[in-house]
């Protein structure tokens, strides 16, 4: 092999490796834009990473003052049962006041009832005394009662 066969074998060597080279690059020029729009998507996965982030703290935020309003709201129907509880005895003992003056009323009922019927008794006793005192006094004449009432006076 001469000089020139040498030559012409590295010049074809050459050109194929060439070649290689030119694909390689074009290669690698697709592969930087290829990581040039993955480190695009990384960079709006992290701002939505980010945005997500912001909405975990906002509704633990939430979460934490749902919480708070779970206890008050606890606390307020421990009160309220206490005050139902209190409520319940005081009906209790309202209900037993009533009881009682359901028997004093009727106690007073019956005692009235007593009472007209003495009052009937006594006016009915009245009416025929009147009537006797009427009969009396004709019979002795008035002027003799008011001679005698005259002398009880003096005495």
């Amino acid at each position: 092999m001469n000089n020139e066969e040498f030559q012409m074998l590295v010049l074809e060597a050459l050109g194929g490796i060439k070649d290689e080279i030119s694909g390689i690059k074009d290669d690698m020029v697709t592969m930087k834009g290829e990581i040039s729009g993955i480190k695009d998507d990384i960079v709006t996965m992290k701002d939505e990473i980010s945005g997500i982030k912001d909405d975990i703290v906002t509704m633990k935020d939430e979460i934490s003052g749902i919480k708070d309003d779970i206890v008050t709201m606890k606390n307020e129907i421990g009160s309220m049962k206490v005050e139902i509880g209190t409520l319940k005895e005081d009906m209790g003992s309202i209900k037993h006041e009533i009881i009682e003056m359901k028997g004093d009323i009727n106690m007073l009922l019956d005692q009235t009832a007593c009472l007209t019927e003495f009052k009937s008794k006594t006016e009915s006793k009245l009416s025929y005394l009147e009537e006797r005192e009427i009969s009396i006094a004709e019979m002795v004449g008035e002027h003799e009662i008011e001679i005698r009432t005259l002398k009880k006076k003096i005495v």
